[in-house]
C-alpha cells in the first residue's frame, strides 16, 4: 500500500480515487491472505491427524484380511 500511495503522490493531475480504491483494495487482500495463514496450520494438522488416521485404519483392515486368509 506505501507503494501506490507513493506513486499516487507523483501524478498530481490525476484523480486519486481509483488508486486509493486499488490500495484499500491491496491492503484488505494482504489481511485476508494473513489471516488464512494464521488459520492454515490447524487445518493442515487436522487434515494429517486424519490422513494418519484413515491410514491406521486401512493397516488393520489388511492385517485382519491377512489373518482370515
Amino acid at each position: 500500500m506505501p507503494a501506490l500511495l507513493a506513486i499516487r503522490d507523483q501524478f498530481h493531475d490525476v484523480d486519486t480515487t481509483e488508486v486509493d480504491q486499488l490500495a484499500k483494495e491491496c491492503e484488505d487482500l494482504r489481511r485476508a491472505v494473513a489471516e488464512s495463514e494464521l488459520r492454515a496450520p490447524p487445518l493442515r494438522i487436522s487434515f494429517d491427524a486424519l490422513a494418519r488416521s484413515f491410514a491406521q485404519r486401512g493397516r488393520e483392515l489388511d492385517q485382519s484380511k491377512t489373518e482370515r486368509d
